[in-house]
Parts: structure tokens; sequence; C-alpha cells
């Protein structure tokens, strides 16, 4: 029996981590590797959630560079699917829509990392607990002011106050932080998605199957558009089986599939039965269950996690900023991750962005709380400043890209037949050309957008 006394909860600390995923974790391991150990990291949530959801579950080359360098990529890279690319199919047909594997002369990290956003953060929590820090839970930030004494008060939903010179909110797209500081968060071209998108809401799932693998390769993904919608399948470590191990013959995949919002809305946690109807319909015919369609069905025996999105593009108007009353007292509040920017998850985008911005954030935050004399409010600004400038222009990037990516999905299903058989070949032929192919993997990386 474990009569270890709780560690007492902690009245202030120089720099106070609201929210504990990757980016949260990421921000804090960082911060320990720069010599800032007076910090604290809190998660509304009461436990961690390891091993049984994917969620954010691709990390591009750009990022796999940044984690790099604080020693952070190799525990990923040794577990993780490295994924060659994505294959396109169609009309019985397929090609290589994206070859990360053309990036080799570019980067040491030629590849699309594949694994559970579950493992990741266990990978970083265990890290980060070698550090000597440990998350506090369940902690949910429900405010926050200035200090007299210098400083941010933030206020918790259970009663308890901390008291920090610096507030990184990394609390997810629905940010308390950012809405205490008064930050507007929204479209910045005020245009979000189209009414009529095919690919408004999304539906994702990790799932067993039973028969044969529904991959052809199982370094890629892979995609399927018809008339009836898209189906993408993202192959995840063997290692990923959620609570029960796979048996002989089974494999655990991540599907995501569109849901026209002429079939309705999807279910908070679609069912079993709601996923296999639509690889029926929106999958290739050697991924159906139905016998008349597939000689050799295959079957999801097993469902590990599945969940709906519906599309949303907004960005901070600021990502960091002071938080001051009228006497001058207050400290600096930075965002990082999906409290600053959220965007259609095309692409697996959102949380490469955030882990680079968190560690390009740290040399600059660490310089700052290393610099002699005078609190928040005295310190030069200007590098803080620019950082948040360069970061939010990577998310306006980011978010013109992932839009650009569903208006040529919904266009491509929305097409004529002969339109989607002209389109097809036009791309599958503009695909084979190395140069192109290139630039493709290397907009996807990351390595342009960093």
């Amino acid at each position: 029996m474990d009569t270890q006394t709780p560690p007492r909860f902690p009245e202030s600390a120089t720099v106070l981590i609201v929210g504990a995923g990757p980016v949260g974790l990421i921000t804090a391991i960082s911060l320990c590797k720069r010599g800032i150990r007076d910090i604290i990291i809190v998660d509304a949530q009461q436990k961690e959630s390891y091993g049984y959801s994917s969620r954010a579950s691709m990390l591009h080359a750009a990022t796999l560079e940044a984690l790099d360098t604080i020693g952070c990529a190799e525990p990923l890279v040794s577990v993780g699917v490295k994924s060659r690319g994505l294959l396109h199919y169609e009309y019985g047909t397929s090609f290589p829509a994206v070859e990360m594997s053309s990036l080799k002369d570019y980067t040491p990290f030629p590849f699309a990392l594949l694994l559970p956003q579950s493992m990741t953060e266990e990978i970083f929590t265990k890290h980060l607990v070698e550090l000597g820090v440990q998350v506090l839970r369940p902690y949910r930030a429900v405010g926050m002011k200035p200090s007299a004494s210098g400083g941010l008060e933030v206020t918790f939903e259970s009663g308890e106050v901390i008291r920090a010179e610096y507030v990184v909110g990394a609390d997810g797209s629905h940010s308390v932080i950012r809405g205490v500081s008064g930050i507007p968060f929204c479209d910045p071209e005020n245009t979000g998605a189209p009414a009529a998108n095919l690919v408004q809401q999304l539906v994702h799932a990790d799932v067993v199957f039973s028969g044969s693998d529904p991959l052809t390769s199982p370094t890629y993904l892979e995609t399927n558009i018809s008339s009836h919608g898209v189906l993408m399948t993202i192959p995840l470590p063997p290692s990923y089986t959620g609570p029960i191990p796979l048996g002989p013959n089974e494999y655990v995949r991540r599907l995501a599939f569109n849901v026209p919002g002429s079939e309705g809305t999807p279910p908070p946690a679609p069912p079993l039965e709601y996923v296999q109807e639509n690889i029926n319909r929106k999958g290739p015919a050697r991924m159906s269950s139905n016998f008349s369609v597939n000689p050799h069905p295959i079957h999801v025996k097993r469902l590990i996690w599945s969940s709906r999105y519906k599309m949303r593009y907004a960005v901070a108007d600021s990502f960091a900023k002071r938080v001051v009353d009228e006497g001058g007292n207050g400290g600096l509040v930075i965002l990082v991750g999906d409290a600053a920017h959220t965007h259609s998850p095309q692409g697996g985008q959102g949380m490469n962005l955030g882990l680079r911005d968190a560690i390009f954030l740290v040399p600059i935050l660490a310089e700052l709380i290393d610099a002699p004399g005078g609190n928040v409010p005295n310190n030069d600004m200007s590098r803080l400043e620019q950082w948040a400038a360069n970061r939010r222009d990577r998310a306006l990037d980011t978010i013109r890209m992932t839009k650009k990516l569903g208006a040529s999905t919904n266009n491509v299903m929305t097409s004529n037949r002969f339109m989607r058989f002209v389109t097809y070949w036009a791309w599958r032929l503009i695909s084979s050309v190395p140069f192109v192919r290139t630039m493709v993997a290397w907009r996807f990386s990351g390595l342009g957008n960093r």
C-alpha cells in the first residue's frame, strides 16, 4: 500500500505551463535542458490517457530535427512507423502522391513518423520525470490576474492559486489562458470553410482489422476517393494495441473519413458499426466486409478509439502579451500549440507546428529569465516579439495550406465523372515528375515552414 504523502501544492514558480499535452511537455523538457528548473506544469485531466488514442499521430522531418536538438527524437523514432509517403487509390489503381523518401538529401529524417499521440505523451512524460519534474493533475485553470507582488496569479477550479512571472498557455484550442488574457482567436480570413464543404466533418478511429491487412504497403498512408467520400488508412506501430494484444492476422490501423452534411452529424464517439458501414461505402473494394463486393472480406474486429472532428480555422491575434494592472504589476502570457492556432488536420501539421513553437520559444524565454535585474515588464521583449510574429506567420501559412487541401479534396469529390477522371490522371502524371515529387514532400515535411 502506498502511504507516501502527496507533495504540497506549490504557491509560485518562475514559469507556469498550463496544459500537459505534447506541446506543454516539450516546453517543460526544453526549459529543464536550458537550466530553468523553477517551473510548474499542470493539466486538467485526472490522469494520463496512455495507450488508447492516436489523435495527432504524425511527426514530420522539421519537427524531428527540432526534437533532435533536445535529445527527444530518437526515443520516438525507435518505436514509430517510418512512413515513406502517401499512396492514392482511385479507379482500381494507385500512385505515390507524396514520397517523403525524396528528401533523403535534405534531412536525416526523410519520412513521416507515425505513432499515437498517447505514446508520444508517455515518452515525453517519462523524460520529464527523469529531469525531476512531475505533471500536477487534475488542476483546471479558471482565472488569472496580475499580482500586487509581481507576476500573474492563476486560479484553479479547486481553489488553489499559483503565482508565476511567465504563464505558458498550452491548453488547447479552447484555451482558458488565452481567454482570460483577452487575446482574440478567430479565422484570419474570416472565411472558414464553405457550408457545402464535403470534408467539413471528419471521423477518426483506431481500429483492429481481422482477416488481412487493409494496407497494400505497411509503410505508406493510403487514401481512396470516390463519389461517396474519402477514406484514409494509416499504419500504426504493432505495439499499439489498446487493452487487448493483437491476435494472428490482426492489424491495428488509424482511419479517417469525411461525413458530408447530407449524412447528418456523426455521433460523438462513433461506434464500430458506424465505422464499418463508412469503410464499406467510402473505401476500396479490398477493404470491404461485404462478400458480394470483396471475395476476401475483412472486418473491423474491435474499436480502440474514435472521435469526430468539425473543421475550424483560427489564430490568436498575439502569441505573447504582457498582462499588467494599472500600477504596472503583472507578467507575461505566451501561447503555444493549439492555444495559438487551429486548423484542419489534413496534412498532419497541427502538433508539429505546436512542438516547433515550443522548442523555438525556449531559448528566448530562458534568456529573458536569466536577464539580470528587473521584472518582466522591464525586460527587453524584442526577441520574444520577433518569435511571436514569426510563429504567427507560420500558423497563417499552415492555415492557408490546409484550406487549399480541403478545397482540392472537395472539388475532386464534387466534380462530374469525366472531370474526376481527368483530374486523377493529371495528378498522377504531375506527381511522377521528380522535382514536383520533392517539392510536395518538402511542403508537407515542414522544412520550408519551420
